[in-house]
């Protein structure tokens, strides 16, 4: 009984093992580590939704080349680009890849200017993804999709506007600046270019900030002309004391300064994002 329950449990063991060790590499990962398989069987292995270039694939057993490999000879080209639905089975040894049901690609963009984090593209075609007049400072960059590294295309050295897919490199910004970013799913071709409204950007937020003192309403219109869209503020009387805070946006902001007695006073505000300040005086008659 003892030899058939530790027979039991090896096989499991190995059953364990034996599914974690098909995978894909080939020319879209410079045919690095393999690309892990899932499987409920250990007879049919899958990868759904994964992007590959056009190139050369090859499935393998053990991350090494001692063990099987799918074709036995040669290897399989990808001659389209595109997300697939990735099977293999080994009951009759035959693999295939049929284009991913699933549209949306859920493509993002991440680097030093957001701290690594993910900011969304839009798209009306599920190939070309685009942001528009996105503050991009200087620094890396990568796409990626699902904000996970999965599926993520970086670029060497070079940079010569075509992203590598599941590439150790970064995209290189050089300059801070206000980009239209644009990433084409079937070409890899990229592009970072110095928005239109860029220009609006580089002037100084006091420059795009006037204020007006409407004495019969007893307000102080703030009418902000920067891209961004978030603000706050803080108002100090002439000797410094602190009289009141809150928030604004862009475009027109009325703010109450009914309880407000006549004097001079400061409007300090603060661009969220940049942090940037902006201060100017106004008369309370």
């Amino acid at each position: 009984m003892m030899r058939t329950l530790l027979f039991f449990n090896l096989m499991l063991s190995l059953s364990f093992l034996y599914s974690q060790d098909i995978g894909f590499l080939g020319d879209f990962n410079g045919w690095g580590d393999d690309v892990d398989m899932a499987t409920t069987d250990n007879n049919t292995y899958t990868k759904n939704g994964y992007y590959l270039p056009a190139g050369d694939i090859k499935f393998r057993e053990g991350n090494g080349w001692a063990a099987r490999q799918w074709p036995s000879s040669g290897n399989h080209n990808v001659t389209s680009a595109g997300f697939y639905d990735i099977s293999l089975d080994l009951t009759n040894n035959s693999f295939s890849l049929t284009a991913a049901s699933s549209t949306n690609k859920n493509i993002r963009l991440i680097g030093d200017f957001n701290s690594w984090g993910d900011t969304a593209m839009t798209t009306t075609d599920n190939i070309t993804y685009t942001l528009d007049a996105v503050s991009i400072t200087a620094g890396n960059v990568k796409f990626r999709r699902d904000s996970a590294w999965e599926c993520n295309w970086g670029d060497t050295a070079t940079a010569d506007g075509t992203a590598d897919p599941n590439s150790g490199d970064n995209i290189s910004i050089g300059a801070d600046n206000t980009y239209d970013v644009s990433f084409n799913l079937a070409t890899l071709a990229y592009a970072f270019t110095v928005s239109n409204t860029a220009s609006i950007n580089n002037i100084a937020l006091n420059d795009l900030i006037d204020i007006h003192y409407n004495s019969s309403l007893r307000t102080l219109n703030v009418t902000i002309e920067s891209i961004q869209q978030k603000f706050s503020y803080r108002i100090f009387n002439i000797s410094g004391s602190f009289i009141g805070d809150g928030h604004l946006v862009k475009g027109m902001n009325k703010l109450s300064i009914d309880a407000m007695s006549s004097g001079l006073y400061i409007l300090d505000v603060i661009d969220d994002s940049s942090r940037e300040r902006s201060i100017k005086k106004f008369v309370i008659n």
